[in-house]
């Protein structure tokens, strides 16, 4: 074996143990306790993380290849896709309807399908030549999972159950799959320099959320960072549309002022 291509294989490990926590999260869905559906979710979670080392590992090391592309949304679909679906229905939405689960199950498949869509354009998208931006197209589906799995979690911390739990885990569903085919711009944090002073914030906010995690339910603290991610989204879509908006009206004054100079 090449020594100078073992280093193709590193980000590679890390996709496939994502690929792993999302099996194993959804073993612990299939025996269906409470405490099995609170240990799904945090597997989920740690495919999260998974994740978030592979394209980082590649880019630092400059193995970064179409294979490793496709790798990892074969694992998406998997781990942020089938695995929080699964455990979505067995944990509430198999209760919807006649008692058989078809209104769960399309519920679910609608969250599967807008998920495996997210991560087919962005594979058209980051094939091409284009300009790097700092946004997605509409919620990752790894930001789309976190958002499903932290609360279950946290309704399993509140005791949430009957109506209001179906309720609420079914608007979740289809809340998520609407923004995972939006064109909701995310930010992705991929080509952000970050200053020292930034570096110390973000120290310190960990160190906050850490505390925070021990002194109340980590459920809560973790379901408060995805949601304040969520809603980011939306909020700066929404700023840029009413900055283009002022900057056109402005050049339109300009425009009517060279106007009536000539």
């Amino acid at each position: 074996m090449d020594l100078r291509n073992a280093k193709y294989i590193l980000p590679n490990l890390f996709t496939l143990a994502s690929v792993l926590f999302g099996m194993v999260s959804m073993t612990y869905t299939m025996l269906g306790g409470p405490s099995d559906f609170t240990r799904a979710a945090i597997c989920i979670l740690l495919a999260m993380v998974a994740d978030s080392f592979d394209g980082r590992v590649a880019r630092m090391t400059g193995t970064a290849t179409r294979f490793g592309i496709q790798l990892d949304s074969l694992a998406d679909a998997i781990s942020f896709g089938a695995a929080p679906a699964l455990l979505a229905w067995a944990f509430s939405l198999k209760s919807i309807g006649d008692g058989r689960g078809f209104p769960g199950l399309l519920i679910v498949f609608v969250y599967v399908a807008c998920g495996i869509m997210r991560l087919a354009r962005f594979n058209v998208s980051s094939s091409g030549k284009g300009k790097k931006t700092n946004y997605f197209q509409g919620l990752p589906i790894p930001a789309g999972a976190a958002v499903v799995v932290t609360m279950i979690w946290s309704m399993q911390d509140l005791g949430i159950v009957g109506a209001d739990k179906m309720g609420l885990m079914t608007f979740v569903m289809l809340a998520t799959s609407f923004l995972m085919v939006s064109n909701v711009p995310y930010r992705n944090f991929k080509h952000v320099r970050i200053s020292l002073l930034l570096r110390v914030l973000m120290i310190l906010a960990a160190g906050g959320l850490i505390f925070l995690a021990i002194r109340y339910q980590t459920s809560f603290v973790l379901l408060l960072l995805v949601l304040t991610y969520v809603v980011m989204g939306p909020v700066e879509g929404v700023w840029s549309l009413m900055t283009a908006g002022r900057r056109r009206g402005q050049d339109g004054e300009h425009d009517d002022g060279d106007s009536e100079g000539r």
